[in-house]
Parts: C-alpha cells; sequence; structure tokens
C-alpha cells in the first residue's frame, strides 16, 4: 500500500503554501476553487509525494491540529531545512531530536522531517 496524499485545513492557503515551499521545497501543482468557496492546491515533493491544502474563503475553518499527531517527510540535508525554518515567521521548530525535528506549521500541524524515514 502507498498513501497518495494527506489532506490538511488550514486558515490561510496561500501563506501555508509558502510554509511548505520554503521549507520542504514543496511547489504547487494544481489549484481549484470550488462554488462554495472552497479552495484546494496540492503542494508536491521532488519525490512525487503530494500534500492537499484546503480552505474555505470567507470562512474561518477551524483546523483541528490537536486531533492530529504529524506527518513525517524525509529530506537530504536536515541541517538546512532547520535553517530554511528558522527564516520562517509562519512556522516554528518544536523539538530537535537526533536525526529528526518537529515543526509546527502556520495553523499549528506538526510535521516531522528527518533524514532516515522513522
Amino acid at each position: 500500500m502507498r498513501v497518495d496524499h494527506t489532506s490538511i485545513w488550514v486558515t490561510d492557503l496561500d501563506r501555508t503554501e509558502s510554509t511548505y515551499n520554503s521549507v520542504l521545497d514543496l511547489s504547487e501543482t494544481w489549484r481549484n476553487v470550488y462554488e462554495d468557496g472552497t479552495i484546494e492546491a496540492f503542494v508536491r515533493g521532488s519525490d512525487g509525494q503530494s500534500l492537499q491544502l484546503m480552505c474555505r474563503d470567507g470562512d474561518e475553518v477551524d483546523a483541528e491540529p490537536d486531533n492530529f499527531r504529524y506527518i513525517t517527510v524525509e529530506v537530504d540535508d536536515l541541517s538546512d531545512a532547520l535553517d530554511r525554518t528558522a527564516e520562517q515567521d509562519s512556522c516554528e521548530v518544536i523539538e530537535e531530536l537526533d536525526e529528526s525535528a518537529i515543526i509546527s506549521d502556520p495553523d499549528g500541524y506538526r510535521f516531522k522531517i528527518t533524514t532516515n524515514g522513522d
């Protein structure tokens, strides 16, 4: 089995997309706006893995990061990813571990970056 993508609700799609682009080098591959105001965008890494970001224009969407532990992503250079995280006002390092770190995105969702897939 292979997970195709993970989908999360966000409060500001452009800000969140910019964070994931800067920290993890994910690029938008597709965006759609629906009649009800829902906006979705897919961002993808060089390995083909995708993250779906969704928001509703004009509505306060209650992103529920407390019900979600974290997404783990593997990067080539942990130190470089942490340096790029430090440059972002929209995210923060929650915990640095031996070969990984846990980062909080603009809506409080956490993602773990690692160099060994743990």
